[in-house]
């Protein structure tokens, strides 16, 4: 996220980031669990300000359903330990969904 901060420091290196994170994604290196929850944050947030550069709109338009299908819908979806953690100890559960609510998680 320095990037985006000093971006004069980092404007040559902009492209090789974006890539490396990019390729994450595609070869499903960020699996959606819990463990990897403030690293999804992360490189949804990147994701989202690198959008905003007009050089990569039309990267993003022609790979919009890659990101959806890889990135988004497996992070706003229930996990298999989410519905185990349900199933066996549902109230559980809804409190730590609540209180996880405010903070950033991979489904907010």
């Amino acid at each position: 996220m320095y990037q985006f901060k000093f971006n004069e420091f980092f404007s040559s290196y902009s492209q090789t980031f974006f890539e490396r994170i990019w390729g994450m994604v595609c070869n499903k290196q960020v699996p959606a669990v819990k463990q990897n929850e403030k690293l999804i944050q992360a490189v949804i947030r990147y994701l989202s300000e690198m959008s905003t550069y007009t050089e990569l709109g039309d990267f993003f338009k022609t790979n919009m359903m890659s990101l959806f299908s890889l990135l988004i819908v497996p992070n706003i979806s229930l996990t298999h330990d989410d519905m185990e953690e349900y199933e066996y100890e549902p109230e559980s559960f809804v409190r730590n969904d609540l209180e996880e609510s405010d903070t950033e998680t991979r489904r907010r």
